[in-house]
């Protein structure tokens, strides 16, 4: 048995109602009994309802109206937190983000590739080891659509270690000049001080750094050494007198 095309009515909104964009003929699988039509054209976004019209000689039906929502349009995801330099000498960080659409479905979040979760804004984060991490959020909508935004930073939380070798506590000299010599682990440079004298600025090679003073008279003296990497933890040494 040959089955007669089914017109269907096409209307922009979320009712059948009104002139319709468009009247198009869905033909029926005779296996499923299932009648289906393409758009002729591509729809732009929007809401669209469509509804069936069958008549005969006699009367006409129609079905219940279906109404559903074109969209191709990505979610905005925009990560707002930023970290000076990329750095960073805490080991917590509070992530704040957007995530944009009418149609959003899910958020999630991803710590260094460890796997997407749902998260919310903003999330906190503890525990980070010392070295670089990313932080990436993954914003998809009910048709499919998705975007992610990351950031990138360097934890480090450690402080420079630095030490003073010479002169050793109690040591008495027969000089009225004296070089402090010492160990630092950054490669930045050594703030030196002396009492009752000015700062020095020592440099550091191979880990060793040394700055001397002159002009001492007789008397107790005590030498103290700091240190501040890029990330701007500062590390001090132990007194010396």
């Amino acid at each position: 048995m040959s089955w007669p095309p089914m017109p269907w009515r096409w209307c922009s909104g979320s009712t059948a109602t009104g002139e319709p964009l468009a009247t198009l003929e869905a033909t029926r699988n005779n296996t499923t009994g299932i009648y289906s039509v393409t758009a002729g054209t591509e729809l732009a976004d929007g809401t669209y309802t469509a509804r069936a019209v069958q008549s005969d000689a006699l009367r006409s039906a129609r079905s219940a109206a279906a109404t559903f929502t074109v969209d191709t349009a990505a979610p905005v995801a925009d990560i707002t937190t930023t970290f000076t330099g990329g750095l960073s000498t805490s080991k917590s960080a509070s992530i704040s983000f957007t995530a944009t659409d009418a149609n959003r479905s899910t958020v999630e979040c991803d710590l260094d590739g460890n796997g997407f979760v749902a998260c919310s804004s903003p999330k906190s984060l503890s525990g980070l080891a010392d070295g670089e991490h990313t932080f990436t959020i993954r914003v998809a909508d009910r048709a499919g659509n998705s975007s992610t935004d990351s950031v990138t930073w360097t934890v480090d939380a450690t402080k420079p270690v630095v030490t003073i070798t010479s002169p050793v506590a109690g040591a008495t000299l027969g000089t009225s000049s004296v070089t402090v010599t010492g160990t630092a682990t950054e490669s930045s440079s050594v703030t030196v001080s002396l009492s009752g004298k000015s700062d020095q600025t020592a440099t550091v090679s191979s880990g060793t750094w040394s700055a001397t003073f002159t002009g001492l008279p007789s008397g107790s003296y005590t030498a103290a050494a700091a240190q501040t990497d890029t990330a701007g933890n500062t590390g001090t040494s132990s007194s010396v007198t």
